[in-house]
């Protein structure tokens, strides 16, 4: 899953209106942050603990939870955005085919190998959280054209990732 994680940043925030959308972004892809970062700085992890199963993103989802806590002192919050990091992983089995722990089982429909209904399943999300988020401008007819930009560029980032990038 691609740009349909920022379907889901878009969902969250239509949901609740008050959270910063650009948090619920990097919430939304907060484990392939983590991944990349630990790339980058080439960093040694346990051999237990491998990102994108079960329970790394249950720690992830409950550290940066807990760093909205310390901030913010609102147990919903937290919640929500741990919500939204687990979100990640859950999408990820649909379009990936990835293990539920380190060493473990091998789970995911692996729709990567198909980039039509790839992009198919990755617009729904995408259309979707796009629909519920922009129910917020609903009497802000001036930012009809930036939402409606917002939903074309994020199908064209889809388009690109599922038709060139991952084949």
């Amino acid at each position: 899953m691609y740009a349909g994680h920022l379907g889901i940043a878009l969902f969250a925030k239509g949901i609740r209106r008050n959270e910063s959308l650009l948090l619920l972004i990097i919430a939304s892809i907060f484990i392939d942050l983590t991944t990349i970062f630990i790339d980058i700085f080439k960093i040694s992890l346990p051999s237990w603990f491998m990102l994108h199963t079960i329970p790394s993103t249950i720690i992830l989802a409950v550290c940066f939870g807990l760093v909205i806590f310390i901030k913010n002192r609102n147990w919903r919050q937290c919640i929500f955005f741990g919500v939204v990091i687990i979100s990640h992983l859950l999408v990820d089995y649909l379009t990936s085919r990835l293990s539920i722990w380190a060493k473990g089982p091998v789970i995911g429909l692996g729709l990567y190998k198909y980039p039509l209904i790839d992009f198919i399943l990755e617009g729904t999300f995408i259309v979707f959280g796009w629909l519920v988020y922009q129910r917020i401008f609903k009497n802000q007819k001036n930012k009809l054209w930036a939402l409606w930009l917002m939903l074309f560029i994020l199908i064209g980032l889809q388009a690109c990732f599922s038709f060139l990038i991952c084949n």
